[in-house]
Parts: C-alpha cells; structure tokens; sequence
C-alpha cells in the first residue's frame, strides 16, 4: 500500500527530467549542492580553527561588502536579463560594470575620509583599517552579480552551477587550510573571500564580452540608463535595505554585545542560509526566464502560487527539526566554544524558514517591474525587523535580542509573501489560507520529531524522525511536481 501510494522510481525520475524548470534546477543544483555539501563538511573544521572572536570581525566585512556590493551595480545587472536584443542587454551589463567600478570607488574614498577624521568608530576593525580590501570586495561582488545576470540571459545554467559551486565549496575548505597553516586571523579568512569570488568571476565572465563592449556606443547607454532607471531608483534601495536588514544584527551585536555574538550569529545565518543558496537561490534563477514568458498570460498567476505552495511544503519541516537539534548538540558538532551558538541557531531558524520562501519568490517583483513596491516592502521590513534590536540593545542578555529579531523576522517575510502573491493576482484571503493550512500541516509532521528532541528521547527520535521524512518528502514531491512540470 505505501509502494501504491507513493512511487520512489516516480520521485526519483522527476529528478531526471531534461525539460522545463526542473531540467535547469537540476543542471544548478549539481554544482551547488556539490558545494553546498562542502562547505557543511568544512563548517566543523573552521570553527575548530577561527575562534567565534575572529569569525565575528570576518562577519563585520562580509556584511559590510554584502550590503554595499549587492547594489553596487545600481541594480543594472538585475535588468541584464530583460531587453530582447543582445546588444541593448550588452549596454545594461556596460552601466552596471561602470557603476560597480564607481561605486567601490566612492565606498575607498568615503573610509578614508573617514579615518582621517578621526573618527572613532571606524578604528580597530579589520574592514575600515584596510578600505583597499574592503572597496575590491565591494567590486568583485558587483561584477560577479552582472555576469551571473547574463548568464541567466543565456539560460547558461551549467556556468552559474560551476561558478557557485566555488563560491559555496571552495571558501570554507580553502580557509580551514589557510588558517591551519599560516595561523588563525581575520585577513586570512578575507583574502580567500575575495580569491574565490574573483575565480567565480572569471567563470562567468561571457565570451567575447569585452568586444562586444566596446561596439557599445554612448547612446546605447545612455538608453539604458534611461530605460531602466527605475532600478537604481527604486530596486537598489529596495535590495539595500533589504541586504542590511539581514547583515545589521551582526553589525550591532558586534557594537551592543560582542563580537562572539557576532561570530555566533553569523555562524547560525551561514549553516541556515545552505538550503537558501541551493535551493531558494536556484528555483529563482531558472524560473525567472519561465515568469518572464509567463507574465501577459493567464497562467502567470497559477504558476507563482505553485511555487509558493511547494517552498512552503519544502521548508518549515526540516527549519524546526534543525532548530530543536542545535539547541543541545551545536557545541559537540562545531566545537565546545561554539556551544553558545546552538540558541541562536534555534532563534535564527524560525525566520530562516519564511525567509527560504521569500527569497526566490521575490523574483516576481523584478518580472513585473514592480521596484516601488519592492521598495517600501524593504523600507517596513527593515523598521519592523530592526525595532527588537534596538529595544534590547545593551542589554545583559544578547538572546533576548536575538529571539526579539527572529520572531519580528518571521511575521515580516509571512506578510512580504503575501504582498507577491497579491501583486500576482492571487486574492489575500486565499494566500493567508494557504499559509495557513500549509504551515499547520508542517508543523504537525514536526512536532512528534521535535518532542523528542527536546525529551532526549533517541528511541522515540528513531520512529518519529523516519515517519517526519517520509510525509515531508511525500508532501513535498506533490508540490514540486506541479512547479517543475
């Protein structure tokens, strides 16, 4: 009967489809999770060698090279994909280059400004005492998202799996051996940083892109700087905001408490945000050509509920399980002075949950063109999620902080998910019904795993952790299969 009711060959043929959306999730994900699976094997071994002190200080310039990197290209790259004729594409990724260069540029010369008078602030940190490295990295994430655009265009899926499947592997093996070798310390867990990023870069980088740059005229710019104006107008805040509010925490644990809450917090994002990079980061990439396709039609709409039906199938079962787990085993895994980390981890993993939902579907505000109200979704998500942290900053209890940012998180990403779905033409009432029924169904395929988590019961965890997956794959399958079908 359970062989009737569901078929593993079916399951595991989907996985082998050669056309659609699943052809291209299947061709990133084998880079990716290759990657992916890399970095968890090495996540043990770098928190044996970086201590949470210099992780959190390593986190302070990855955050500050996210924020600013992910709109140094003014958001141009987000368009790359867009125009029908190569070349007027060729002249968006032309004034996104431009406006990454210029961008890190301005960030050099702003801490340097800064430093030199005098202040406080910006001294004793790793990323303002050294702005040369803190602008390259700027830079190199701004090209970086320009050619993965491109790429995109191409439906070059292959490239984009290669390129993150370094970004995600490559870093943590490569500084675990860095560190080993010449010594913990915060510039060697940076360097490797911008090494890789760089090495993503060149396999990415498009053939023949320089000559067909430089056919590009001043005219073709400036068309595209006008056509897509709203991008930098709108979008870029929108995604700035958006990029701070996930990276602030780090900044004002590192200022309000210490930087081991910092480097605690920055490992919980790390490990939690996996699924997002293979997952989440993949689904958005290979559908958004679909969208594109689908966006005058009637179908558009069927299509974005689908995917939110199966992100919501797919994500809140293994967040909570993950979550329960840390809370008691996160110091044996990585270490005993990361054993602080494993509440965090529990906080952090309620909102990663929705966020996992969010991500690509926010693909769909960029198909529609929709930057202002991408824009004020990010400026309220920013003030509701930041509030917690700046009611308990300077407290004695980090946690509190901590808890207060995740649930603050949670309700955001549900009601942001919401919003898309509305914009898509999917009525509140039935999107609110379906994150309803959806999450509750989750929650009671969970919670007999999670009880016994909690009651360190490893006979119960052994019956209830199988029946968990299997109705969790069962469920997930079904809704996967009308996204990739």
């Amino acid at each position: 009967m359970v062989a009737a009711a569901f078929q593993w060959r079916d399951f595991l043929g989907l996985f082998r489809a050669k056309a659609g959306v699943f052809a291209s999730m299947v061709t990133l994900m084998r880079g990716v999770a290759f990657g992916q699976i890399a970095a968890l094997l090495a996540a043990p071994l770098l928190t044996r060698v970086f201590g949470p002190e210099i992780f959190g200080e390593y986190s302070l310039f990855v955050s500050l090279v996210a924020t600013v990197g992910v709109v140094s290209a003014l958001r141009y790259d987000a368009a790359v994909p867009l125009p029908e004729r190569n070349r007027s594409a060729a002249a968006v990724l032309s004034v996104a280059l431009l406006a990454a260069a210029s961008i890190s540029i301005a960030a050099f010369c702003v801490i340097v400004l800064g430093r030199y008078l005098g202040l406080d602030d910006l001294k004793g940190r790793f990323a303002f005492d050294h702005p040369s490295l803190l602008s390259l990295g700027i830079f190199v994430v701004g090209v970086l998202a320009a050619f993965t655009s491109w790429a995109i265009r191409d439906s070059d899926f292959a490239r984009i799996s290669k390129s993150q499947a370094v970004q995600s592997g490559a870093v943590g093996i490569v500084q675990v051996c860095v560190g080993a070798l010449l010594g913990p310390s915060v510039a060697a867990l940076v360097a490797v940083y911008i090494l890789v990023q760089a090495i993503a870069i060149s396999i990415l980088t498009p053939r023949g892109w320089s000559v067909g740059i430089r056919k590009i005229d001043r005219e073709m710019l400036g068309s595209a700087l006008v056509r897509y104006r709203h991008f930098p107008k709108y979008d870029a805040p929108a995604v700035a905001i958006n990029t701070l509010a996930a990276h602030a925490p780090i900044i004002l644990f590192a200022i309000w408490y210490s930087g081991i809450l910092a480097g605690y917090y920055a490992v919980a994002v790390r490990i939690l945000s996996m699924p997002i990079t293979l997952i989440g980061r993949t689904l958005s990439q290979s559908v958004m050509p679909r969208l594109i396709a689908l966006k005058e039609t009637d179908s558009f709409t069927p299509a974005v509920e689908a995917i939110f039906r199966a992100l919501l199938s797919f994500s809140i079962v293994p967040f909570l399980i993950v979550g329960a787990l840390s809370k008691s085993y996160f110091g044996v895994v990585f270490g005993d002075n990361w054993a602080g980390a494993g509440i965090v981890v529990f906080w952090t993993s309620i909102w990663v949950a929705f966020q996992f939902i969010y991500s690509p579907l926010s693909i769909v505000l960029v198909v529609l063109e929709r930057q202002k109200l991408n824009l004020g979704i990010q400026v309220a998500s920013f003030v509701v999620r930041i509030l917690p942290v700046l009611f308990f900053a300077g407290g004695a209890v980090g946690s509190w902080a901590v808890a207060g940012f995740s649930l603050a998180s949670m309700v955001v990403y549900q009601a942001t998910c919401l919003v898309v779905l509305g914009v898509s033409g999917v009525p509140l009432a039935k999107g609110a019904r379906t994150l309803f029924v959806e999450a509750s169904i989750s929650l009671l395929i969970a919670l007999p795993a999670v009880a016994a988590i909690e009651m360190h019961s490893i006979w119960m965890l052994l019956v209830t952790a199988p029946v968990a997956i299997y109705l969790w794959i069962r469920r997930t399958y079904a809704q996967v299969k009308s996204v990739v079908i």
